[in-house]
């Protein structure tokens, strides 16, 4: 009967992980939407797109530094090999970071090519070491099926950086 295979599913771990990802997911969209009117009453379409740069170029250094190696932290078949994985991605994305500092700040002070304040370069590097931080994290949460700590990750995430804007 399909009533009976909609309870045995409800009950499965499936459903359950879903429900968790799936509700700690809309929570953190709700307070990303919630607190939308607010700042664009606060802030004007030129400082919204500069925020907007920011947030694109961290995204692309993070992206960069760890060559989106941690979407493969949950695919070994051993622990050991994944925590390798993991210990790789981040010694791999440090050196990346101090590389991209020494090229920024290059192509700003030496060459003058780009024209970033000082502030600027040590914020998009603790931004892109962050998102670093929480990519790997996910990933790594996803092998170990603690999806719980993905769900609270999530919705702490949206209050920071919405409050933080």
């Amino acid at each position: 009967m399909p009533i009976d295979r909609i309870r045995q599913f409800t009950k499965s771990d499936v459903f359950k992980s879903f429900t968790v990802l799936f509700s700690g997911t809309l929570l953190a969209q709700i307070i990303g939407y919630a607190i939308a009117p607010i700042l664009t009453r606060l802030y004007s379409n030129a400082e919204m797109g500069e925020m907007l740069y920011y947030m694109r170029l961290i995204a692309f250094i993070s992206s960069f530094a760890t060559l989106r190696y941690e979407a493969a932290l949950p695919l070994p078949k051993q622990d050991h090999h994944s925590y390798l994985m993991y210990r790789f991605i981040y010694f791999l994305s440090f050196w990346v970071l101090v590389f991209v500092t020494l090229l920024l700040t290059l192509f700003t002070w030496v060459f003058g090519f780009i024209h970033y304040e000082l502030w600027f370069i040590l914020f998009v590097i603790l931004g892109a070491g962050a998102m670093i931080v929480i990519n790997v994290g996910t990933s790594w949460s996803v092998r170990t099926g603690s999806y719980g700590i993905i769900s609270r990750q999530k919705i702490t995430n949206s209050l920071v950086s919405n409050g933080l804007k």
